[in-house]
């Protein structure tokens, strides 16, 4: 599109309306009228006595068309178009004066002259025009002459005001005739002329189209089309073959406007468009194809103006100009020259379109796309109205359907007719000035034929007058070429292979000659091509100007090729000549197959010469080319005979080198013949050779044995735990085992010196187990030796450790705790740890004298020395011996053995009870134990050494036993050398499991024994059922934890004026030995992108060079820097703008960790961040990161150190590896991402569960827009994975006395540091999660825990932990527990369950149990506390539940370590049960004596101590013990203001302390002489029990709650600003508690019954606070009040809510808050509770209507006040109406509801004075 700006220059003034002034006259002269000269003779007015009278007559007579106007005697006034004024006679004098103008005088014969101004409208005119321009000049005779000028255009006449016109030319040929009107305005004066003109065209030979080429002695036509310069014009045309010619004449291309022609210059028929901003479209389209010439168009005012052609496009269909829109099928032709209709329709021509009879026409089926066509538009920018032409560089195509359009101040005709134009798709009446010239061809044809093959045939145009120039077109006469094909054949295929070539596909040999034949019916001139797919280079192209006229049979040609490459090739011939230079070439495909052909130079041989290993290996032959300059034979197989009677059909392929290899699977190793035949389509060849199969040696394993003598046929084992003893006499017998193989010989070599100890030979290599091999050692030894199995392609090894003794070592004899009585077979064991050469046992069975003892093992040896002794070949003396004895009496017997031999001795003595006590000594073991030094336990010094015990009691009289742990350090060979102090030292020295805390002791090896005793009166004195057992154990280092940078951090910003500090050696941590930062440090250093040199012992400068690697231009790598600490200016950094990475290898004894951190340099001062984890237990710093857990939330907090400069923006993200960005949303940052501190949550791991490194990273941008930055390196320690968990049910699913199985099995950690434990909690079906187990991780498969459950549904829940503490939560199963009858409960007999697992340790069943029967009891009906029970029932029941409480307690206490959070939830929990229970009912708090409350204390105190010590991740792992203790304590508090109080009926003791009254001490301290001695014993006993709970309770309370305080704190220690948790506990106390902001403290609410603190917005505990200043806070709502009997409890109603309400600063320093002015005062708001204990016992507040109750009845309206005191107390009472009744009056009373004669207050309510005029106040 053409744009431009135009100015219309062809009139200096444009009007678009003509508004006529009257000229003003001018005075001639005073002239005289004769009869010759008559001046004057039409009189236009008169007489007339008007002033004016001159400006009336010289309009008058102007407008009656005379240009002279005359007044006489001032009145009258008349006209003349004759007057002269030249030959006119003056008269003296004009004396009248009409407004001071001359008006004749007294003589009527005088005149006023006066000229109109008018003129004549006479003119000449002179027309020109030429192809470019139209030129009108126009010659008036007088001035004041307008024209209208019409050119014969089809358009208005324009109006002029000057006397000239250009305009551009005609453009359309023909006679055009020009008139002009000439017009005096204002009056009736007009003058007419016209004249031809005659616009010629400009000659031209449009077009001369003939067809490319004809097929010979065939008619065919040429189209020439011309235009004319007028009629007379001729041109001819003559064809070269036979110079036949032709005249054309009389015809030539029409050029015509198409739309509405617009005026040239300024028209006075130009009206404003319809709009100025919408798109104006002609309605009618171009008809035919023809060429646009130019664009003619009309401005009505400045503005910009886009016109030109636009041209429809269909989506789908063809557009139809009939139908104005896109149709499936037009009724058009695309040319407009055909119209068919359907059957129903009628075509109207003057639509032009399609329809029904009347008149309807056809609907568009979708509408068009128009856009311009390209050329054919152009945009103005017009500075004034007027008309233009865009005359167009050269012609552009056109298309029917074609039409015009514009955009803006396009004029239009003020002529609105009934079609008009389209204006923003509306039809409109109006018709905007906007035209296009066309041109249309009026092509004729000329006819000819040619007769002679590859002869062009040219026709020439020329035009006779010789003005256009001439234009010439050809055809060629050629043949037409209908069809082609191609046939291959090979005379070497074909002999070889007799069945190809006949048909597609073709086969041939490559780099041999092959015929490719081209076979057609009609050709000539042809022109033959080969085309290749794939290509070969250039195509085979072929010119044959041979004649093929169409015969009966088919032509052949014939070319001889050779392909070189081996491919598929399809190949497409293709003839053509001139006929197909449109359509394209005749083509036909053929598929050639080129192939390599096998050539008899390859041979065949094994792939390895010494042969192949099955199964792990296959037979390989491999085949070679001799002539290595060969081609390898394409598509070729290879039919081989293996030899073992198997035949394969393979593809002989190669994988580059050229020489294939075929493999075998073989089942038996030999040596097998191979023949081969190689062949493909077009050769082949035969080919043999011969192949060794050797077996793969196999699961190679030798069992080492000996024989006792020289003529024993079965070989022994060896002794010891690894049956790896060997006596010293025998030889040492090898006995290989495999489950296949082929072994040449055996070597042995001894791991120790390197040394070859001996070799042997295989017989049969193919049975190599058919012999075993010997050896002999005769000293005695260690020996760590390998044993290779070696074949022609293996040397297997096996490792064996074998102890050559001679030495008898560590004898012991068991007897299992069985205890028999008299004349009962008793079993021992004896059992050693080595048993040496010759060796004798020697028991003595302590009921016999000395010299009566039992001999075992080497006869020899036992002769030798106790040639008396009774001999027993059986048992063979072995590591493990059963023999059995009888005693003949009831006793304790010393059973002592004795082993020797000629280098060493041993001795074991054991006490074995014969007695018909049904008592056996405990059976106990240490879980993996080991009794052998050299494969002792394991422990680091930084951890707990956690060692368990299993152990089973068998004895009727008692399950209590006494345990106790005694350790002792020992050297290398296990010798103990000192006593470690244990009791009481360490906490679990008398529990079954025993934890050593962690740094306890050194690095060495230990023994551990541990003793478990039967301890009970009612074991008779003398009697001793104890056993013992040990454990080596060592305690060694645990890794070093290298830390770079504060905190862990791992990449920092520093700018390069600031400093760097890393500080390895101060920061970094011995765990087993935290204060002792005695490190070594070596340092290196490199740009991010540079890797790490290969060798790196030079170390490089650190001052720094410009422009070299590293960090300080001397290269990457270690540094010369030997301190332990670095610090380092920004500026010292060889550039700016750049990562740097530190390493820091930290070393310590023989431990070594690396460690790095980077920090990059930038050109500003960054603000300086730090973060650390929020609890030290989220993160665990190593060398490439910190490894953080995906099951708990990541919380973090950061801080500005310097170059804060204000408050900073903050922005956290995680990232990978590579910079990707995570999403920055709440799913992941659930406090936001834009403070200091942060949460992450586990939702980020769940969605990206493979992910195992990424950073998370903090900027923060200053006032200055300065961007500090600190990152964690994050590595994931992903969950426990593939393994699962399932419960075994019971049969009849019964709580505490069925036993489940939980069953774990294969569950590993993806780290392999190692899966630790499983937690399993219960859900109840109120989502209540109680934990209940903890089960140690064993190497065991599977492992099982027996489990004992309470009733109800539950849901259990398993979560596995690592050593790291990612778990992975498990939802086992759903349970359904029933409840058991009494009997059943009876006959587990729980009691006894019960202490028989206390006595043996079982702590995991045992807590089970305890909770079991909690929950078993609460529900049991046969324990039920039923008021309605007889006293004596219900006082038993109390007591018994009392006492299984109490022993309860007492088992917690007594057996639980409180090492983990789990065993301290487990604790919690079964108090928490029992407790729960307690407040249900006044009886059930009964069941919580004296014993039981100090033990509930007791435990809580130990294991929130433990807590204390250890490392919680995250405040929701402590949300349930804070709930446990906090219900705990709510409890307790509940029951000792219950049972410490007495009231006015007497004091009352619970049946189980009323029952113990005994143990209660006395205060025997005088206090007074007004001391009460009660008469009644039984009420003294009661009172003092009331009085013990009282005393006891000052100290139990504060305890309680230091013990809910510490655990809280340790809670609040891992919280992020932000971050709270509000829960309850079951017995009703609300929990709120975190760290947020100062302004999210305004109002805190808790509980349920709209209790609330709150603080006033001026309330500042700290200096400098704001309201977004973070402060801790712990808020706790108590149901009732827990106090220690202060004097003030009185003044309490007793069912008052209790707030607890602790204040902290951000470091949980405790706000104290008092002295506070009014602005700052807390308010608290305590909700008012119904019922001494809070309850519903009594009913609300109701509203009454007072005066139309009776009025002698009393109203209750308040029953209880709350938590304030009495002077302070306040009763809020509305009383509507205002006006009340005299009589109505409000009484008061504290302890009971109020009469009128016991009350407290009574009023008038009359009498109530008003408070500020609103309520009335007592």
């Amino acid at each position: 599109m053409n744009i431009k700006v135009l100015t219309v220059l062809t009139l200096l003034t444009a009007v678009l309306q003509v508004v006529w002034a009257p000229p003003v006259a001018t005075f001639i002269d005073c002239v005289t009228a004769t009869p010759a000269v008559p001046a004057f003779y039409y009189m236009a007015l008169g007489p007339t006595f008007d002033t004016d009278i001159v400006a009336k007559c010289s309009q008058s007579c102007l407008q009656s068309g005379y240009q002279y106007a005359g007044i006489s005697e001032g009145t009258y006034c008349f006209c003349s178009a004759l007057f002269d004024p030249a030959a006119a006679v003056s008269a003296p004098l004009c004396d009248f004066l009409c407004d001071g103008l001359a008006c004749g005088t007294e003589d009527s014969n005088v005149f006023a002259a006066y000229d109109t101004g008018g003129g004549s409208p006479a003119f000449t005119m002179v027309a020109t025009n030429d192809p470019v321009t139209v030129q009108v000049d126009l010659t008036p005779e007088a001035l004041g002459a307008s024209f209208l000028v019409d050119l014969d255009v089809e358009a208005p006449p324009s109006y002029l005001t000057l006397a000239s016109i250009s305009t551009p030319g005609f453009l359309v040929p023909g006679l055009y005739t020009v008139k002009v009107l000439a017009m005096i305005e204002g009056t009736k004066l007009s003058s007419y002329d016209e004249t031809n003109l005659t616009q010629e065209a400009i000659p031209v030979i449009d077009e001369v189209a003939c067809p490319i080429v004809w097929e010979p002695n065939e008619l065919y036509y040429c189209n020439v089309s011309v235009t004319m310069q007028n009629e007379l014009d001729s041109y001819t045309s003559t064809f070269s073959d036979d110079l036949s010619a032709f005249s054309i004449t009389g015809i030539g291309s029409e050029i015509y406007r198409l739309g509405t022609p617009p005026p040239r210059g300024i028209s006075l028929e130009v009206a404003a468009p319809y709009s100025d901003i919408d798109e104006i479209r002609k309605a009618v389209p171009i008809s035919r194809a023809s060429q646009l010439l130019a664009l003619d168009f009309y401005a009505y005012a400045a503005g910009d103006i886009t016109a030109g052609i636009i041209r429809p496009t269909c989506a789908g269909g063809v557009y139809s100009v009939d139908v104005g829109g896109c149709m499936t099928l037009p009724p058009d032709d695309p040319d407009g020259l055909i119209h068919t209709c359907e059957a129903t329709g009628t075509f109207w021509p003057q639509e032009p379109t399609c329809g029904d009879g009347a008149g309807v026409g056809m609907v568009e089926e979708a509408p068009a796309t128009w856009a311009f066509v390209p050329g054919a538009s152009v945009t103005m920018t017009f500075v004034e109205p007027g008309f233009y032409r865009e005359l167009l560089a050269a012609p552009v195509d056109l298309l029917p359907g074609d039409t015009i359009s514009a955009t803006g101040p396009v004029g239009k005709s003020p002529v609105e007719r009934q079609w008009g134009d389209v204006v923003d798709g509306v039809p409109t009446t109006s018709h905007h000035y906007v035209a296009a010239v066309v041109k249309e061809k009026m092509p004729i044809q000329l006819a000819h034929i040619c007769t002679t093959i590859n002869v062009d045939v040219t026709l020439d145009v020329v035009d006779d007058d010789a003005t256009a120039a001439a234009l010439a077109n050809h055809t060629s006469c050629e043949r037409n070429i209908t069809d082609i094909a191609l046939v291959i054949s090979q005379i070497e295929t074909d002999l070889f292979n007799t069945t190809v070539n006949y048909v597609e596909p073709y086969y041939i040999r490559s780099n041999t000659d092959a015929d490719f034949i081209f076979v057609f019916s009609v050709a000539g001139p042809t022109t033959f091509t080969l085309a290749y797919d794939p290509p070969i280079g250039l195509n085979n192209t072929f010119v044959d100007l041979t004649d093929y006229p169409l015969g009966l049979a088919p032509h052949n040609k014939t070319e001889v090729l050779q392909m070189a490459d081996d491919f598929v090739y399809i190949i497409t011939v293709y003839a053509a000549n001139q006929h197909n230079d449109l359509t394209g070439p005749v083509s036909n495909t053929a598929i050639l197959y080129v192939q390599h052909p096998v050539l008899p130079t390859w041979t065949v041989a094994p792939n390895h010469p010494v042969g192949f290993m099955i199964p792990s290996q296959l037979g390989e032959i491999i085949f070679i080319n001799s002539d290595t300059l060969a081609n390898f034979p394409t598509n070729a197989s290879a039919y081989v005979e293996w030899g073992d009677g198997i035949t394969q059909t393979l593809p002989f392929e190669h994988s580059g080198d050229k020489q294939p290899i075929l493999k075998h699977n073989y089942t038996n190793h030999g040596i097998y013949n191979i023949s081969v035949y190689i062949y493909n389509v077009v050769s082949g060849y035969n080919v043999s050779c011969q192949i060794l199969i050797v077996e793969e040696i196999i699961n190679f394993e030798v069992y080492v044995k000996y024989f006792p003598s020289e003529t024993s046929t079965t070989p022994r084992d060896g002794f010891g735990k690894y049956k790896n003893q060997y006596p010293l006499d025998k030889n040492l017998t090898f006995f290989p085992v495999m489950a296949q193989g082929t072994v040449s010989q055996y070597v042995a070599y001894n791991d120790t010196s390197t040394l070859e100890m001996f070799t042997f030979d295989v017989i049969d290599m193919f049975n190599p187990i058919e012999i075993p091999f010997k050896f002999h050692i005769d000293y005695e030894t260690f020996v760590n030796m390998t044993v290779y199995a070696i074949n022609v392609f293996q040397s297997v090894p096996v490792r064996l450790f074998i102890e050559i003794v001679g030495q008898v070592r560590n004898c012991m004899i068991d007897d299992f705790s069985d205890v028999v009585d008299q004349f009962e077979e008793k079993k021992f064991m004896v059992s050693y740890e080595s048993v040496g050469a010759g060796t004798c046992l020697v028991i003595h069975w302590g009921d016999t004298d000395l010299s009566l003892v039992d001999t075992w093992g080497e006869n020899i040896t036992c002769q030798g020395k106790y040639p008396d002794a009774t001999y027993h070949e059986d048992p063979f003396l072995d590591m493990i011996m059963n023999i059995s004895h009888t005693f003949t009496w009831r006793s304790l017997f010393n059973v002592s053995i004795y082993a020797f031999n000629d280098l060493s001795f041993c001795s074991h003595r054991l006490m074995t009870v014969v007695t018909d006590i049904k008592c056996k000594p405990p059976i106990v073991s240490i879980i993996q134990g080991s009794i052998s030094h050299e494969t002792p336990l394991s422990f680091v010094k930084s951890k707990a050494a956690n060692i368990y015990t299993l152990a089973s009691l068998d004895c009727d009289l008692t399950s209590t036993t006494k345990k106790r742990w005694q350790l002792y350090r020992a050297n290398g060979t296990g010798d103990l050398e000192a006593y470690i102090p244990t009791m009481d030292v360490i906490p679990s020295w008398n529990k079954a499991h025993l934890s050593i805390p962690k740094l306890h002791l050194d690095y060495n090896m230990y023994v551990a024994w541990y003793t478990i005793t039967m301890w009970d009166d009612a074991i008779p004195p003398g009697w001793t059922f104890q056993k013992r057992t040990m454990t080596y154990f060592e305690i060694g280092q645990t890794p070093l934890i290298p830390i770079l940078m504060e905190n862990a951090v791992s990449k920092v910003i520093r700018g390069v004026t600031q400093d760097l500090l890393l500080q390895p050696g101060t920061l970094s941590i011995d765990p087993d030995d935290p204060d002792n930062k005695n490190f070594k440090v070596e340092w290196r250093c490199r740009k991010i992108e540079e890797a790490w040199p290969a060798s790196d012992t030079t170390a490089k400068l650190m001052s720094p060079v410009a422009g070299g690697g590293g960090c300080f231009g001397h290269g990457p790598g270690l540094l010369d820097y030997a301190g332990t600490e670095l610090l380092i200016a920004g500026d010292e950094f060889v550039a700016i703008n750049q990562v740097y990475e530190f390493q820091a290898t930290v070393s310590k004894d023989v431990r070594t960790e690396a460690v790095i951190g980077q920090v990059h340099i930038v050109d500003y001062v960054a603000p300086v961040l730090t973060m650390r984890c929020a609890s030290p237990a989220l993160c665990k710093p190593f060398g490439d990161g910190v490894y953080m857990n995906p099951s708990s939330r990541m919380a973090i907090i950061a801080e500005c150190l310097e170059a804060c400069d204000g408050p900073l923006d903050y922005d956290w993200a995680a990232t990978d590896v590579d910079g990707n960005l995570f999403p920055q949303n709440t799913d992941y940052f659930p406090l936001g991402f834009d403070n200091n501190e942060v949460s992450f949550s586990t939702q980020f791991f769940d969605d990206n569960p493979d992910l195992t490194d990424f950073h998370l990273s903090l900027s923060g941008v200053n006032s200055f827009n300065r961007k500090g930055f600190a990152s964690f390196f994050m590595k994931v320690n992903k969950r426990p994975e593939n393994g699962y968990c399932q419960v075994i049910e019971p049969p009849t699913r019964l709580a505490l006395v069925d036993t489940y199985t939980l069953v774990c099995d294969e569950w590993t950690d993806p780290e392999d540091i190692g899966v630790t434990h499983y937690v399993v909690n219960l859900i109840n079906e109120l989502g209540t999660r109680s934990t209940v187990l903890e089960m140690k991780h064993f190497p065991i498969t599977p492992q099982q825990e027996p489990m004992v459950l309470p009733p109800g549904k539950l849901l259990v829940e398993v979560k596995v932990y690592d050593e790291w503490g990612a778990y992975t939560v498990v939802n086992v199963a759903d349970l359904e527990v029933l409840m058991p009858n009494e009997d059943q409960v009876d006959q587990a007999a729980i009691e006894a369950y019960i202490a028989e697992l206390q006595g043996a340790g079982d702590v995991q069943l045992l807590n089970m149990v305890l909770y079991a029967q909690s929950k078993v009891i609460q529900e049991a009906p046969w324990l039920s506390l039923d008021e309605s029970l007889p006293e004596d029932e219900l006082n038993a029941r109390i007591i018994k539940i009392a006492e299984a409480n109490n022993v309860a307690l007492a088992a917690i206490k007594e057996n639980t370590n409180y090492d983990t959070l789990a065993s301290v939830n487990i604790a919690a929990g079964i108090m928490s049960s029992i407790l729960d229970y307690s407040l249900q009912t006044q009886y059930t708090l009964q069941t919580i004596d004296t014993k039981a409350r100090e033990k509930v204390l007791d435990v809580s105190e130990d294991a929130i101590s433990s807590i204390m010590e250890l490392d919680v991740p995250e405040p929701n792992d402590l949300v349930q013990l804070v709930t446990l203790i906090a219900g705990n304590n709510m409890a307790m508090g509940k029951n000792q203001a219950t049972f410490g109080s007495k009231p006015e009926e007497g004091c009352f003791a619970v049946p189980s302390d009323f029952k113990d009254k005994d143990s209660f001490d006395y205060n025997s301290e005088v206090t007074g002489l007004d001391m009460v001695q009660e008469a009644d014993p039984d009420v003294a006993a009661k009172c003092h029990i009331t009085d013990t709970t009282r005393e006891t309770a000052v100290k139990m309370v504060p305890d309680s709650d230091k013990v809910l305080h510490n655990v809280s704190m340790k809670m609040m220690g891992g919280y992020v600003v932000g971050e709270t948790h509000e829960f309850q506990t079951s017995n009703g106390v609300y929990i709120k508690m975190g760290v947020v902001r100062r302004k999210d403290l305004i109002k805190l609410d808790i509980g349920i019954t709209g209790s609330s603190v709150g603080l006033q917005n001026a309330f500042c505990p700290q200096l400098n606070c704001s309201m977004e200043m973070p402060f801790g806070f712990i808020i706790r709502e108590w149901p009732v009040i827990l106090h220690s009997f202060p004097k003030t409890v009185d003044k309490l109603s007793k069912g008052t809510k209790v707030i607890d309400y602790e204040l902290y600063s951000r470091d949980l320093e405790v706000l104290v808050i008092q002295d506070l002015p009014p602005t700052q005062t807390i308010k608290v708001t305590i909700s008012k509770t119904y019922g001494e204990d809070g309850n519903t016992t009594l009913p609300a507040m109701t509203k009454v209507n007072a005066i139309k109750a009776s009025a002698k009845k009393t109203i209750p309206v308040m029953y209880s006040t709350f938590n304030v005191t009495t002077s302070d107390s306040a009763i809020s009472l509305e009383i509507l109406p205002d006006n009340v009744t005299n009589r109505l009056f409000l009484m008061i009373d504290k302890p009971r509801l109020p009469t009128l004669k016991h009350n407290m207050r009574f009023y008038f309510v009359k009498d109530l004075t008003l408070n500020d005029g609103k309520s009335k106040y007592i």
